[in-house]
């Protein structure tokens, strides 16, 4: 899976998400880049074969929101925040 168009289904602290393999990898040298770059050595997969990451999933919604457009938007929503 090294084609950049390739999909990638997460499990993010128990919740999904699918995305591009070359939005994962938009920040060369960046972690998320280097996890996702044969031959994904640091990353487990669940028991669905989806990657798994150890983070909250309610708010990596915003890391896949700048990968993919390179903004970041923090939620004016103290609560969100």
């Amino acid at each position: 899976m090294a084609d950049d168009s390739a999909l990638v289904h997460l499990n993010v602290g128990g919740k999904p998400f699918t995305t591009l393999l070359g939005t994962l990898r938009t920040h060369k040298g960046s972690q998320m880049c280097q996890l996702f770059t044969p031959p994904f050595a640091g990353v487990i997969r669940d028991r669905d074969g989806n990657f798994f990451l150890d983070r909250n999933g309610d708010v990596f919604h915003l890391v896949l929101d700048y990968l993919r457009t390179g903004t970041l938007v923090v939620p004016r929503d103290p609560i969100q925040y």
